[in-house]
């Protein structure tokens, strides 16, 4: 039966300590404390490369068989007794609370990971370990990083993709916790944290004027398409006037109608009509016109009705999504 020799690393430069420990390289800036080589300036044990010395600044030496135990015992213990930087969170709710010494993260009270950091937004621990119930301060555990991508701050709004966490977070979820969190009706609303669930802050008043302006803003539209298919953009200035001169004229063929006159006198084509065809045309198109501002009018003033009887924001909802699936009544229809 075989064995794998364990593999080590313990050099130092006079400047770098890299130490190789439960598959994990650290790196510091700390002068390894070797008491069997005094006036050690610089030291190289590797085992996977065959390196064993040392250097005390004027000879390179060989290690010996205590100075190599030495450096192993020192490397078995190193992540348990020495300070290097790690990924601090906090036990509670796990969020990220940044890189630090060991030492600095178990004086604060916090556990820590050892491994890459986050990218330096707001981030919570997820534990490989999922028997793990309770964090321990003070302690390290193994595991990564999830992008806390919603917040609750303290009264009750929410922030989505936070760029960090302030004092004023309460609730910080992940996106598989904000999947699962109840979602607010209303961009206003905010969390009631009594009721576990989320309120309407908005006025009523100022609702009520965003349906009412919603349903002018479409009306508006539905006139000017009704507008235009009966009398052309180009005739709507004239419009009036030649309603009154095709009136006039139908009922006294001696009335004066320049406008119709003219707009005769100047076509060239075949299809040219006579007077009493252009004027009954004028009317017959005019009374179109009427009936579909006099439709446009009634829709409008039924659904302004709705709104003063409503006496809920929830009311108000429903209407303004009613006008919001309004199809436009076009010419071609």
């Amino acid at each position: 039966m075989s064995t794998t020799e364990k593999d080590y690393v313990v050099t130092y430069d006079g400047n770098v300590l890299r130490v190789l420990c439960d598959g994990i390289v650290f790196e510091t800036n700390t002068r390894p404390g070797l008491t069997t080589m005094p006036g050690m300036v610089s030291v190289n044990y590797e085992t996977a490369v065959g390196n064993a010395f040392w250097f005390d600044g004027t000879t390179r030496l060989p290690m010996t068989d205590e100075q190599v135990a030495e450096a192993r015992a020192f490397a078995d213990a190193f992540k348990t007794v020495a300070d290097f930087e790690v990924q601090a969170f906090s036990p509670d709710d796990l969020v990220f609370a940044g890189t630090m010494n060991r030492s600095e993260a178990v004086a604060s009270g916090l556990c820590y990971a050892i491994g890459e950091a986050p990218d330096g937004r707001a981030y919570k621990f997820s534990c490989l370990d999922d028997s793990v119930s309770e964090f321990i301060a003070g302690q390290e555990y193994q595991g990564g990083w999830d992008r806390v991508v919603a917040v609750i701050r303290r009264d009750g709004s929410l922030v989505l993709d936070p760029a960090g966490i302030c004092e004023q977070c309460v609730l910080k979820m992940t996106e598989g916790e904000w999947t699962a969190f109840p979602r607010p009706a209303h961009e206003t609303d905010t969390w009631d944290f009594d009721a576990g669930e989320w309120r309407d802050e908005r006025s009523f008043a100022q609702l009520r004027y965003y349906v009412e302006t919603d349903i002018r803003n479409h009306f508006e539209r539905e006139r000017w398409y009704a507008t235009s298919s009966y009398v052309a953009p180009y005739e709507q200035a004239t419009w009036d006037t030649q309603y009154a001169e095709a009136m006039a004229w139908l009922s006294d063929q001696g009335a004066d109608t320049p406008y119709i006159d003219a707009f005769l006198a100047a076509r060239t084509d075949a299809d040219i009509p006579t007077k009493r065809e252009l004027a009954e045309d004028i009317v017959a198109n005019h009374a179109g016109y009427l009936k579909a501002m006099a439709r446009v009018s009634g829709e409008q003033w039924s659904l302004l009705a709705e709104v003063k009887r409503a006496t809920t924001n929830e009311e108000l909802d429903a209407i303004r999504e009613k006008v919001a699936a309004m199809p436009l009544v076009t010419p071609e229809d």
